[in-house]
């Protein structure tokens, strides 16, 4: 998985690549590219880009768009990519056939209304440079990590505790009940963490952060669909069995072998 990080300023209060610097040594893991940095006006963000399909590596990470209002960074790869390019009247060749472009293309052509259109697994950071907000958002099963820290007038996010443990301002205080929640696999409390003042962004949630504040969206929930009725149990495991391969082929696509395990 690639690995994303960043914080923001409201205020626009500066920030120095040494603000930076630690969290991006952090990042670093094996398999993963160089730390790319982006910084202007109070907001830094940094990505690790990890190659997991032929179309990473057209990945330009962070991607700039909305005439240069947009900066987004992200970890994940989208599996409906034909569907969605379809959709938005696109060609995926060159820069374009990279995840992080055509999640861009999405985003900038409706909004956070692109993100129930998308099947995968993804964890994404947009900032809005003119309107100065930040949205977190993680895919619709939380296959994809991503914590923050609401700090005095900013916020520190990555997908990784160690990145953002090394983010200035972040506190590193050990949370004793999130721990005890952690030893004994408590899930009633998806958002808390091990660490004080850090938090979970929920699965199929969109976190909106500007200087008043967080605001929280779900963004998708699983909706009870009529009874499905078929005239034989043939036809029942023949649905099923269309609906499996179809599932299977989309996340088939990678740039070396394919494994599996039970």
């Amino acid at each position: 998985m690639s690995v994303i990080a960043g914080v923001v300023r409201f205020s626009g209060a500066p920030l120095q690549a040494a603000d930076l610097e630690v969290a991006a040594g952090r990042m670093a893991e094996p398999g993963v590219a160089e730390a790319v940095c982006w910084i202007e006006k109070g907001a830094g963000l940094l990505v690790r880009q990890r190659h997991i399909t032929h179309e990473d590596y057209f990945e330009r990470q962070p991607w700039i768009g909305g005439g240069g209002r947009l900066v987004l960074i992200h970890d994940g790869r989208l599996d409906n990519r034909d569907e969605i390019a379809s959709a938005l009247g696109i060609s995926l060749r060159g820069e374009v056939a990279a995840d992080g472009r055509l999640l861009l293309a999405a985003l900038e052509t409706w909004g956070t209304a692109a993100l129930p259109r998308l099947i995968g697994d993804f964890a994404l950071a947009l900032w809005d440079t003119l309107n100065r907000r930040l949205i977190l958002a993680r895919d619709q099963l939380g296959r994809r990590t991503l914590y923050y820290h609401q700090g005095d007038g900013f916020v520190a996010f990555a997908t990784h505790y160690r990145a953002l443990l090394a983010l200035p301002g972040v506190p590193r205080a050990v949370d004793e009940l999130g721990m005890a929640d952690f030893l004994i696999l408590n899930v009633r409390h998806p958002v808390e963490t091990i660490y004080r003042g850090l938090r979970r962004v929920p699965a199929a949630t969109i976190a909106h952060f500007d200087a008043g504040g967080p605001r929280f969206e779900r963004y998708w929930s699983p909706e009870p669909k009529e009874r499905l009725r078929l005239p034989s149990d043939a036809d029942y495991a023949e649905a099923a069995r269309e609906h499996l391969e179809r599932a299977v082929a989309r996340r088939l696509r990678a740039k070396d072998g394919i494994a599996s395990t039970l």
